[in-house]
């Protein structure tokens, strides 16, 4: 009885499968996405390879050695701001991060542009001030307690965030990589204030220096989480009803695989995924081919995504670019140097980038700013 080793991708319009036997016989797949239930989509495009083989399809589930697994859920998620509503928790003096950015510059912004101060508009903040408060505590940069935590405080802020409408929480203290202990606290009590809520710390998700991008990633990993952790739980479920015995690996931004309860927890990793496939069979493909420099495409429902192989390297970029378009519009020839791009605000030094641009087929609303 031959192992089978299966491959899917969710697209926002089509599922495309490919599965290979142990004969090494290839067969590709393809049925339209269903939104509502994407494991559908999946499960279609499996009965007909079955169906090919002479085989049902709990026979050919049940035989395949490793099932791996691409979708734009979370790229898509962002791109049409749809994520869940962020209730962010700074140490006190710091809660205006997200709007400051990094000084003068806007994020997504060429060099020439950020220096065209006239016209220079810097986008919405990925967290409302609104929905930012800011607690009582500090430690340093070797991770000694300046001032401790004030727990009331805390409890404080967790009311009005919840007040306010936040359905999940981030909470990103200065210099907690170097010492979780206040963050880890923080994150308990809201834990009691609001049982069952979502809470993603920036000391176990990106525990590194640079409080802007520390903090963002933190935002956005805690706005995805809920979105692909129910899409990923409906997936893996419907698959092993149908008979699959072995557990689904997704595909990661930074090119490798994560088993799905690893991606639920860091579902920021998750943006930009799907296209980094390509690019990773890309690479292998030109190297077997003495193809040393390769663009590869992806053009989806929602996106157009591009990726870079130079010297039989994937490039890696710690944002993603993404050029609005309008339907139907002709865009013009830019000069050098013109912002003809914008960063899609997701994981900042997470290998997210791969794929070196991504480019949306309608502009967003004005709901998808915030995360956009």
């Amino acid at each position: 009885m031959p192992s089978y080793y299966v491959a899917s991708d969710i697209g926002g319009t089509f599922t495309d499968t490919v599965v290979i036997d142990g004969t090494g016989r290839v067969g590709r797949y393809k049925s339209s996405t269903v939104p509502d239930n994407p494991a559908e989509g999946v499960l279609g495009t499996l009965v007909d390879a079955a169906e090919e083989r002479g085989v049902d399809l709990g026979e050919l589930l049940a035989d395949v050695e490793m099932f791996a697994h691409g979708t734009t859920i979370a790229t898509n998620a962002m791109l049409e701001g749809r994520t869940k509503k962020v209730g962010l928790i700074q140490t006190r003096g710091f809660g205006d991060t997200l709007t400051t950015m990094r000084g003068f510059k806007g994020t997504g912004l060429e060099e020439e542009e950020i220096k065209r101060f006239r016209t220079l508009v810097k986008q919405p903040p990925a967290v409302p001030r609104s929905l930012t408060e800011e607690v009582t505590e500090r430690i340093d940069y070797a991770g000694r307690v300046v001032c401790p935590l004030d727990e009331d405080d805390v409890r404080r802020a967790v009311a009005r965030l919840r007040d306010a409408g936040a359905e999940v929480f981030a909470v990103s203290l200065l210099w907690s990589f170097a010492n979780d202990a206040h963050e880890r606290r923080v994150g308990e009590i809201v834990a009691e204030e609001v049982p069952g809520a979502s809470v993603t710390l920036s000391s176990e998700f990106l525990p590194r220096i640079g409080e802007y991008e520390r903090t963002l990633t933190t935002a956005v990993n805690a706005g995805l989480r809920p979105l692909l952790g129910a899409s990923l739980d409906s997936f893996e479920s419907t698959l092993a009803t149908a008979g699959l015995r072995t557990g689904p690996l997704l595909m990661q931004s930074g090119g490798g695989l994560a088993t799905f309860a690893e991606a639920e927890k860091r579902a920021a990793a998750a943006v930009m995924s799907g296209p980094v496939g390509g690019v990773v069979a890309s690479q292998s493909l030109g190297s077997r081919d003495q193809h040393r420099n390769i663009v590869t495409t992806d053009m989806g429902g929602t996106s157009f995504d591009v990726g870079l192989v130079l010297d039989e390297r994937p490039v890696m970029s710690h944002t993603t670019r993404r050029l609005r378009m309008r339907p139907g519009h002709r865009r013009r020839r830019e000069r050098p140097g013109r912002a003809v791009h914008r960063h899609l605000r997701g994981p900042v030094r997470q290998g997210l980038g791969v794929p070196y641009g991504s480019t949306t087929r309608s502009p967003p609303s004005p709901t998808s700013a915030r995360t956009v």
